[in-house]
């Protein structure tokens, strides 16, 4: 199906561009949802990049420490149980490799990767991308410099989502020579990997299955390393050899905490906010703040506008009990709420054009499995000012998981009204175990016909099931001009299955060298065991022959044509 095609072009439904006037977001007065996926991204060159050892440890996200006269921003690096290990981690990384820490908020990930990254290569180039899109040039300006590169991913989670990081792009960043140093937060962590109630089929929906699975398998590639909260008994006792007042006081009086945390002041902050909530406190700063801290728990990890969580906050305070809270003034609550506390932090922290809430919160609310507040306007308000479609995936993801699927499917379906592909490629997937229902073809065809690969893909196999397999050749083809690596690996299966041994080679891998077959490198196992066969796996059982059979069937026809055994 060529990209231009009369077939093609046939196949683009038409859609109004504006949104229903009777809109769920409409009613409320939450105006349109606008798709700001769409949009180009350019990076500077990689002499322009900075030096590890010359980059601001604080740009990287390191959490500043209580000031103490006239005391560094940080503190002396004190050493964690795992620095053997991610330093071992980074140094095979170095050339290309992924190295991922996890844990909880202000545990020390950041600090200790970046410590790690600066022992082992301080003269490589290091870039911290704002978004997917920037990382997915990295490959190609990696590949073209001579440079050695680190790619800093803080807070993993940012980049994974739809049309974000997947296991093919870690892959061509590891073939290109990319160190990929990476943090994540432990309960963000979780939400990407196996658990009892995926297992049992309690997330019913499929977009979510499908980025989760996404995620899952990117994980899978890094090198996992994770990173307690509370310190060890050895931790705490090196700790005691610093003279640096702010450890002292922190190893004196951290309590049940640990001392990273402490450094940042994370446990005072949260009683503080919890205590606000009471007559005569500070009861609407608390709900700004309780605002603030749910729009992050629900996905929306871009600055939040003050305009934002003002008309939110309402929702808190009202639920607490309102006017009987004598509430302060507006003003008043946001001076309170992002007032310099211990001379480091904020219960709403400056991002950019907005605010954020102190991630210690977040974490802290999580912990205590806070419940969001009860009905549809919350999930409507984060729906209605995600800045991107991975935190519009990712509201839409929790709400669902919150009880609102309802809601959920009446907000994408609005989504295709305003003519947005990747609503009805989310469509698609709901219809995906009706596959005879005329819908979900429908659907596959609006977003195939806007350029989506993932939906040619699917479409290609939807032919391949009904047995016309030169329309399915036709349809993943154009999939691979728009750069659907599955197309690519499908089309190779298919011409595997058919007998020609130079079609199966020239698809089975784009962009791999197939001679270099069989001799186990470990960049190439990444490439063929971990990265291609995972990024299929979420097409399991479409499959005529398995992963790992399609991968060794490929591999035998190019030996038997290049030996003839």
């Amino acid at each position: 199906m060529p990209k231009g095609s009369d077939d093609s072009r046939g196949k683009r439904l038409a859609l109004e561009a504006t949104a229903s006037d009777n809109s769920t977001l409409a009613q409320l007065g939450m105006g349109r949802q606008t798709n700001y996926f769409n949009g180009a991204f350019h990076i500077p060159e990689m002499d322009d990049w900075s030096r590890v050892a010359d980059v601001d440890p604080m740009i990287l996200g390191i959490h500043r420490c209580r000031p103490v006269n006239h005391a560094a921003k940080l503190t002396p690096y004190i050493g964690r149980d795992v620095d053997r290990q991610v330093r071992e981690s980074i140094s095979r990384s170095q050339n290309g490799g992924f190295t991922l820490i996890v844990g909880d908020s202000t545990a020390g990930k950041t600090r200790t990767l970046y410590e790690a990254v600066a022992e082992i290569c301080p003269d490589a180039r290091i870039f911290s991308p704002s978004t997917s899109g920037e990382i997915r040039q990295i490959p190609q300006i990696a590949s073209e410099g001579t440079r050695q590169c680190v790619l800093w991913l803080d807070d993993l989670e940012r980049y994974l989502g739809p049309d974000g990081v997947d296991p093919f792009l870690v892959g061509r960043l590891i073939e290109s020579g990319v160190c990929i140093a990476a943090t994540m937060r432990a309960e963000r962590y979780e939400t990407f990997m196996p658990r009892a109630e995926r297992a049992a089929g309690l997330i019913h929906d499929p977009l979510a299955q499908h980025v989760s699975r996404i995620g899952m398998q990117v994980l899978n590639v890094a090198d996992l390393i994770e990173l307690e909260r509370v310190w060890s008994t050895r931790e705490l006792q090196d700790a005691r050899n610093f003279s640096d007042p702010r450890i002292v006081e922190a190893v004196d009086h951290h309590g049940p905490y640990g001392i990273a945390e402490y450094l940042a002041a994370g446990p005072p902050l949260y009683s503080e906010w919890k205590w606000a909530l009471r007559a005569n406190g500070n009861p609407r700063g608390h709900s700004l703040v309780a605002a603030a801290i749910d729009l992050a728990r629900a996905g929306l990890v871009a600055p939040i506008k003050l305009s934002d969580l003002e008309g939110l906050h309402g929702l808190y305070l009202n639920q607490a009990g309102g006017a009987v809270l004598r509430p302060e003034k507006f003003e008043e609550a946001v001076e309170w709420a992002t007032s310099v506390r211990f001379g480091v932090t904020s219960l709403l922290m400056p991002d950019g054009d907005g605010w954020r809430a102190f991630d210690y919160l977040v974490d802290a609310a999580a912990r205590e499995d806070r419940n969001f507040p009860t009905g549809e306007p919350f999930w409507l308000m984060a729906a209605s000012i995600a800045r991107h479609e991975g935190e519009y995936f990712s509201a839409t993801a929790t709400a669902s998981k919150n009880g609102h699927k309802d809601l959920v499917d009446r907000l994408w379906a609005e989504r295709v009204n305003d003519g947005d592909d990747h609503a009805a490629f989310h469509l698609a997937l709901q219809f995906e175990g009706h596959k005879d229902d005329e819908s979900y073809e429908n659907w596959l065809l609006m977003s195939a016909g806007a350029g989506n690969d993932q939906a040619l893909f699917m479409l290609g196999e939807l032919e391949i099931d009904r047995g016309d397999i030169g329309k399915a050749i036709s349809t993943l083809s154009w999939g691979l001009e728009l750069g659907g690596e599955d197309c690519a690996w499908r089309l190779g299966d298919i011409y595997a299955n058919l007998g020609d041994v130079t079609k199966a080679e020239n698809f089975g891998a784009p962009g791999m060298r197939w001679e270099a077959l069989g001799r186990g490198s470990r960049s190439e196992s990444i490439l063929l065991g971990e990265v291609s066969c995972a990024r299929r796996s979420m097409f399991s059982g479409r499959l005529r022959w398995t992963r790992g059979q399609l991968v060794l069937n490929i591999t035998l026809l190019v030996r038997w044509k290049r030996t003839g055994l």
